[in-house]
């Protein structure tokens, strides 16, 4: 989502220029590619761009075809294969021996499936979202190539009906998918199931110095930052660099099922009644600061105390939180939490790569 929220805000930025754009999307992917589908670069009639489509491989390639779009108004998929041998192929000596598909879309303002305007209307939306994308062929005379729409735009139409198993079985896997169906014609057509998920919040509810470290590199992120703790106690980055404060008295009613929770008082009493409070919200990772003792001895007191314990919790519960990286100071102590979050949210062990079997991206 942060990729997607950076591209608005330079859209929007650009308004009052009334310059024309072009959005490059990686569509689809065969083999290995540095970036997954879903990745994206817009590109400005300037020359300016933001995002990207590779690990800068493909990008000076990008910015020509985008502006090719800009001036042609119409859009097209361009098919970098860099797993062949040919020196008149973008991308030879690359190594990654994938074939990736990138959708150029100029971005016009009339347009009824802008994607600009779609993409920023899911900004708000926690739950996962479906974006559809017809990547060949046209479906209708209204859905053509290059249309970029979401699902309630075809609610009860033949599409609707068409996709729909593609689209719950993307929903149900969490990942993005390419779909061939037959039009009403009977002709083939392709079209790119992305699906999107919300931006990850994470609740740090501590408010000593080393909550400073977590706060910048969950920004970096893109993630949205909620601090709890003595406002007093607070310097100004937690106000600057975050979407919430709470303070310790607060009730915090927005954690969902995209939202993490750091307990990091270093207090064991405050630990204690956070972990009571929030055990029962829908967060899927809530991370204890602190050695394994410590946490132990909290999770006893609250069963000597009979208190009722989430039977999912083991699986919630994280401690001491981190990956084992030899973290020492706070900075590198924020990296090992960030890294054992992405790992939790991408289903993965947090094994180095050198150990891991197959390909990086099933």
């Amino acid at each position: 989502m942060k990729e997607i929220t950076t591209i608005i805000n330079a859209f929007n930025a650009s308004k009052p220029k009334k310059l024309k754009f072009a959005l490059a999307t990686v569509v689809k992917i065969q083999g290995s590619s540095y970036r997954r589908m879903g990745a994206r670069m817009l590109v400005c009639e300037d020359g300016n761009w933001v995002g990207g489509i590779s690990g800068g491989c493909l990008e000076g390639d990008a910015l020509r075809r985008a502006l090719k779009a800009i001036h042609m108004q119409h859009p097209s998929i361009v098919t970098y294969d860099t797993s062949v041998d040919d020196d008149h192929q973008v991308g030879v000596g690359l190594g990654c021996k994938g074939v990736i598909d990138v959708l150029f879309q100029p971005i016009e303002s009339q347009d009824p499936y802008h994607p600009i305007a779609l993409l920023a209307s899911l900004q708000d939306i926690r739950e996962p979202q479906v974006v559809l994308t017809m990547i060949q062929g046209d479906w209708s005379s209204a859905i053509k190539f290059g249309t970029t729409l979401l699902l309630s735009d075809i609610q009860d139409t033949d599409l609707s009906t068409t996709i729909e198993a593609p689209v719950e079985d993307a929903l149900a896997r969490g990942k993005s998918s390419v779909a061939v169906v037959k039009n009403n014609e009977g002709h083939e057509v392709q079209l790119f199931i992305e699906v999107i998920k919300p931006a990850l919040r994470l609740f740090i509810l501590g408010g000593n110095y080393d909550i400073y470290p977590l706060i910048r590199i969950g920004r970096e992120l893109g993630w949205h930052i909620y601090v709890q703790a003595k406002i007093k106690q607070l310097h100004q980055d937690a106000f600057d660099l975050s979407q919430c404060i709470y303070d310790l008295h607060d009730d915090i009613t927005d954690i969902d099922g995209f939202s993490t929770v750091i307990l990091m008082s270093h207090d064991l009493k405050t630990d204690k009644n956070n972990l009571k409070k929030y055990m029962h919200s829908s967060t899927p990772y809530i991370g204890m600061l602190g050695p394994r003792d410590r946490s132990e001895r909290i999770l006893n007191e609250l069963e000597n105390e009979e208190y009722v314990i989430p039977e999912d919790l083991s699986d919630r519960l994280y401690f001491p939180v981190g990956l084992d990286i030899g973290a020492i100071n706070p900075e590198e102590i924020a990296i090992a939490i960030c890294a054992e979050i992405i790992a939790h949210f991408s289903g993965r062990d947090g094994r180095s790569l050198k150990y891991r079997q197959g390909k990086i991206y099933p």
